[in-house]
Parts: structure tokens; C-alpha cells; sequence
């Protein structure tokens, strides 16, 4: 009976570590797109 919310716990975790890197991600761009300007 424990298995399913763990399931779920794990599954919104994952989504939040992809949502996170994704956002360091597009963060790296734009600091580089930055460092090309100058």
C-alpha cells in the first residue's frame, strides 16, 4: 500500500529536478549569449 505515494513522490521529484536543470540550462544560454556580446 506504500508503494503508490512513494511512486508519486518520486515522480514529482523527477519532474522538479527536470524543470530545474532545464532552467540552469537556459540560464547558461543567456550568461553566454551575455559573455558573446561583449
Amino acid at each position: 500500500m506504500e508503494a503508490p505515494p512513494l511512486a508519486a513522490e518520486e515522480t514529482e521529484n523527477a519532474v522538479i529536478v527536470r524543470t530545474f536543470y532545464r532552467y540552469r540550462a537556459a540560464q547558461d544560454e543567456s550568461v553566454t549569449r551575455t559573455y558573446r556580446a561583449f
